[in-house]
């Protein structure tokens, strides 16, 4: 009996000891799984901590760029303004002007893709397009030989002590940079300038602060009037598609916005801004920030026009991933117009094309009785790896489209041929609406060819005959665009 008990207490150690040690075995797997778990975890989130300073360095060097672009095209505007004034013949001032008119349009160009409320800087936008557009008008009366009236010199006078202003302005900015005061433009995005002007650091407030003092600055600003050619189409332009539209609200922009970008694709939408429909010269818009799956920050921005309703401008921010796995370019052009067919943008065909990193930037024109319609252009940029739609402007379409009573071609198709030089070999000729810098309308022949192993598009008047416009077509691996 005792004999069986010991036997018994053995087996019973032994039972308790491979018990203890599986159970050992059990937490170190279990240890092994959550250590393994947590490793994952931490490396996700470094991934996603990385792409977060990866956009934001994006944004930051960007906007920087852009600011400091727009600061040398303003510096140079007002040089040139100064110089104007002591010359005193027609053909002196040509080459000025020239130079007046592309770098005033390459200031606006910049000035308006920084993240400020657009409120705070459509006056000055205002200015650099009216600059832009007087110095052209000026150009061409000169080209002709004609002197400036005394409204036009006073005109320009006023345009200079603007520039003076905007000028010393930005330089006090580039000067508080220098001192130290770096500008978080990524945080200007996200907050808005009102509220940076409520909280953050001294120095922040104190460089917000001093861009919004140009609209202080400029609230004198008078409109240019001036009996220019091209005055009517200047002062008086409003966006042609949308004008006699009904306003829309922040509910309906919200569902608008998702039809767009589309529902299954977000996570989240907010409202980040909206227009005040009382500025001048500026299209209102709702502007969403978007997040999808996974998204801290907005990945993609959207603006809604406050009447219509129309999607204006949209950029996903996210990055593509580089890949060999591309889609052929007809592929994704037919793709491409079949998203403007069921967002309301029918008869658009493409024209141009550019391939930038993993993407490629569609131009599209409106076709109207099978007149191609350049002013009515929609830019769209396609992913090269799927397909998706991760930009938008609609711009040119919002501001000119309409169904016009086209003019009827005087001249016939041979006749336009005959306008070229023989040695221009005419591969194709098409009838088109091209704008001129005048922001009219005239309808030609376009003639597609080469010259010498150049390819170039030559535009005769349809009506008169006469050569409105030469562009060489560049082609390369990188896309089919004009110059």
């Amino acid at each position: 009996m005792e004999e069986k008990n010991k036997q018994e207490g053995k087996q019973e150690k032994k039972d308790n000891y491979l018990l203890r040690l599986k159970k050992k075995l059990s937490d170190r797997h279990i240890y092994s799984i959550f250590v393994v778990i947590l490793a994952v975890i931490i490396g996700i989130a470094a991934y996603m901590y990385k792409q977060k300073l990866n956009y934001e360095s994006y944004l930051q060097n960007t906007f920087q760029s852009s600011f400091y672009e727009g600061a040398k095209y303003i510096d140079d505007v007002d040089n040139l303004l100064a110089k104007i004034k002591i010359t005193n013949k027609p053909n002196q001032r040509v080459r000025i002007f020239t130079d007046l008119y592309r770098e005033a349009a390459s200031a606006q160009s910049n000035i308006s893709r920084l993240p400020y409320n657009q409120s705070i800087m459509a006056v000055v936008l205002k200015y650099l397009t009216q600059l832009s557009d007087f110095s052209y008008a000026m150009l061409i009366k000169s080209a002709d030989n004609q002197d400036l009236t005394p409204e036009e010199i006073n005109s320009m006078n006023n345009l200079a002590q603007y520039a003076t202003v905007l000028s010393t302005k930005m330089s006090q900015i580039k000067q508080d940079i220098s001192d130290g005061n770096r500008i978080n433009w990524d945080e200007i995005q996200k907050e808005g300038e009102a509220n940076l002007q409520d909280v953050g650091n001294a120095n922040m407030k104190a460089l917000t602060g001093s861009i919004s003092g140009v609209q202080k600055d400029f609230q004198n600003y008078p409109s240019l009037i001036y009996d220019g050619p091209f005055s009517e189409h200047i002062q008086k332009m409003e966006p042609e598609f949308i004008k006699n539209k009904e306003y829309i609200r922040k509910e309906v922009a919200i569902e608008i916005a998702k039809d767009f970008v589309g529902r299954d694709k977000i996570a989240s939408i907010d409202m980040i801004y909206v227009t005040s429909t009382k500025q001048p010269h500026v299209i209102p818009v709702y502007r969403f920030g978007i997040k999808t799956a996974g998204d801290k920050n907005y990945s993609t921005i959207l603006d809604i026009t406050q009447q219509g309703g129309k999607p204006l401008w949209m950029l996903n921010y996210r990055q593509i991933p580089m890949t060999n796995a591309k889609l052929d370019m007809n592929t994704l052009a037919n793709k491409t117009r079949d998203f403007l067919n069921k967002m309301g943008y029918p008869n658009m065909e493409v024209n141009y094309y550019e391939i930038v990193d993993s993407a490629v930037v569609f131009n599209f024109a409106y076709v109207q009785n099978g007149v191609t319609i350049y002013p009515d252009l929609i830019k769209v940029k396609t992913s090269l790896i799927n397909g998706d739609i991760v930009g938008f402007e609609s711009m040119g379409y919002i501001m000119t489209h309409k169904e016009r009573v086209l003019p009827t071609p005087k001249i016939t198709p041979e006749a336009a041929k005959g306008e070229v030089n023989k040695t221009f070999q005419i591969e194709r000729v098409k009838l088109t609406l091209i704008p001129l810098d005048s922001k009219k309308e005239v309808l030609c022949y376009e003639l597609k060819g080469k010259n010498e192993g150049k390819d170039f598009l030559v535009y005769v008047n349809a009506v008169t005959a006469k050569h409105e416009k030469i562009l060489e077509l560049i082609k390369n691996q990188n896309g089919v665009f004009t110059q």
